[in-house]
């Protein structure tokens, strides 16, 4: 079960292992927090913990194997899946997040990242596009699964 303590050592695990990053000239940690806000409050401390790892496969040398001796199978596999790999085309990665954590996490992450480049300006009106797309199909996934 996770409780409170494990999502606090998801946020200074997340912290140590982003350090020196940053996301708009503030700590990576702020992007982190920014995605973990916008979940729903009832979505349990399991969700909260993949929001704050959601980045840590793809942008840190943190392994797999770790994030689950870290925390367990379940939580590293949802982190996993919301890893884009380098062989991946932006719209297969989107295909491959289909499950509940996953779905909510990736659409707080697209809504942050989203909000953001606006504040960049017109050149990343493309990527605004491609999450426009993404949202949208996540949303959708999101409703099939509340509503079987």
């Amino acid at each position: 079960m996770t409780t409170s303590s494990t999502l606090a050592k998801a946020i200074r695990v997340a912290a140590e292992y982003h350090d020196g990053q940053l996301y708009e000239d503030l700590p990576y940690l702020l992007h982190l927090s920014q995605v973990n806000a916008l979940l729903p409050k009832d979505v349990g401390y399991s969700v909260n913990c993949i929001a704050y790892l959601h980045d840590i496969l793809e942008d840190t040398n943190m392994t797999f194997e770790t994030l689950v001796r870290l925390f367990d199978t379940d939580i590293a596999t949802e982190v996993e899946t919301l890893t884009r790999l380098p062989t991946q085309s932006y719209q297969e990665y989107i295909d491959d997040i289909t499950t509940g954590p996953a779905l909510m996490v990736k659409l707080a992450d697209l809504t942050v990242n989203r909000h953001i480049n606006y504040r960049w300006g017109p050149e990343y009106e493309r990527l605004n596009d491609r999450y426009d797309v993404a949202i949208v199909i996540i949303n959708q996934r999101l409703d099939n699964l509340h509503t079987n």
